[in-house]
């Protein structure tokens, strides 16, 4: 009889147990069934798919590629492009080849320019020497600095354009890394919230474990503990290492941009000089345009216009023909980080688009 009485206390007192944590599994899970705790672990979910290693991986490997050359903003451009994850490598592969295209052109005309600025020194030689056609040469002279005269507008039209467009391109920059940077919050916040709600049920878990009991009732209990406490710690340690990942990708960005606006500084400088020079040079052609135009009035002047023909042939060419081989290096220097970029981009197409067939398959 007395071994009934103790069976029975002990079963009430283990039914008793059993309420009690059936009670608080309940409240665990309503929490974590919460629509605030749904809405926290699906941001965090979808944000974990759209990391792939793959694509991050050729991300990298394009940017490397870029930076890999000489400092320039239209890599650098490109580069931020990159880093938007919301697009795909379309976008970035167009600007790589919309700006080779461009540089391409750039060597064309410097190449024509300079074969031009070549032909007419020699030209110009030839007509120092042919003192008896002294009028046709003022003529020809008077004619090419017409021609350079409206390159020259052009070209100061053109580099006033640029510097438009180089102030519109740091704008969008500036607006992209401040989206970046909002977005950035925002997801860490959510997630730092899903890590404090973690917390907390984890620690109204472990109050309850830790309440005494029975030696069969602790072993039987530690094994829930276990699984339950276990799941939430791993998703802690996920969120966190999250949130460590995206801090390191915030701050990767942020040096890029400020390295971008450095970059855009000096580009900015060096456009101010080139327009700077091209101005004055506008003005000494109208300058010797008239004397030109005063010589062929007086032919025994006619040496005299030469020699300054001559002059403003070196004034005009001087900067072309000085600079021709380092601008010529460093293009192609781009053109080498433009085609590895975009190797690398063409050769992650079919990676990215498997990726995204298994991630719209695992979201339903």
């Amino acid at each position: 009889e007395g071994d009934c009485r103790g069976k029975a206390a002990a079963y009430n007192q283990l039914h008793s147990s059993r309420l009690a944590e059936q009670q608080v599994l309940a409240e665990a899970l309503a929490a974590l069934g919460s629509d605030e705790a749904r809405g926290l672990f699906k941001k965090s979910v979808v944000a974990l798919l759209q990391v792939d290693s793959s694509a991050l991986a050729a991300r990298a490997r394009a940017i490397g590629a870029l930076q890999s050359g000489p400092h320039s903003v239209h890599l650098d451009l490109i580069a931020t492009a990159l880093r938007d994850r919301k697009n795909g490598f379309e976008a970035a592969v167009e600007m790589i080849d919309k700006m080779s295209d461009a540089l391409k052109k750039e060597q064309t005309d410097d190449d024509r320019k300079k074969a031009y600025c070549e032909q007419q020194q020699k030209q110009n030689t030839r007509n120092q020497a042919d003192t008896a056609h002294s009028e046709q040469h003022i003529a020809q002279d008077q004619e090419w600095l017409e021609g350079t005269q409206s390159d020259l507008k052009t070209a100061v039209a053109t580099h006033q354009q640029e510097s438009k467009g180089l102030d519109r391109a740091v704008a969008e920059a500036t607006q992209q890394r401040q989206q970046e940077h909002e977005a950035y919050v925002s997801a860490a916040t959510q997630t730092q919230a899903a890590v404090e709600l973690l917390e907390f049920v984890e620690k109204k878990l472990a109050g309850f474990y830790k309440q005494k009991a029975s030696l069969a009732q602790v072993r039987g209990q530690k094994a829930a503990a276990n699984g339950v406490l276990g799941l939430l710690q791993h998703l802690s340690s996920q969120l966190r290492s999250e949130m460590h990942d995206s801090e390191l990708a915030e701050q990767d960005a942020q040096r890029d941009y400020e390295r971008l606006l450095a970059d855009a500084t000096t580009q900015r400088a060096a456009q101010t000089v080139g327009l700077q020079h091209e101005v004055g040079l506008l003005a000494d052609t109208s300058v010797s345009l008239a004397g030109l135009r005063e010589e062929a009035r007086f032919t025994a002047h006619t040496r005299a216009g030469q020699v300054e023909m001559g002059r403003d042939l070196e004034v005009a060419c001087k900067y072309l023909l000085e600079t021709y081989e380092d601008r010529k290096k460093g293009r192609g220097e781009e053109l080498e980080a433009l085609e590895k970029a975009k190797a690398v981009l063409s050769g992650a197409d079919l990676d990215l688009l498997q990726i995204n067939r298994r991630a719209r398959k695992f979201l339903g």
